[in-house]
């Protein structure tokens, strides 16, 4: 007796490789996307608020100094379009 089978087989292999690149890319990335971007800053709002970053860290000086500077800039920003 023949039995004849016609089967197909599909594997589907997914491979993942991490690859490394400079962070700049990251933020070049972000900047370009004012949705990215307003996402980062209330990311670091919500650190700031649950205590992830605080006083006793530099970081929470050096943010405080690039949030005053940003801060300036929009207000010049909104200046000189009225």
């Amino acid at each position: 007796m023949v039995q004849l089978v016609d089967r197909v087989i599909v594997q589907t292999i997914e491979r993942v490789e991490r690859v490394q690149h400079p962070p700049a890319e990251c933020v070049t990335m972000v900047l370009a996307d004012p949705a990215l971007t307003r996402k980062v800053l209330i990311g670091l709002s919500r650190q700031v608020g649950s205590k992830r970053i605080t006083p006793a860290d530099d970081a929470f000086w050096d943010l405080v100094t690039s949030v005053s500077l940003l801060s300036e800039a929009f207000a010049r920003a909104a200046n000189r379009s009225t």
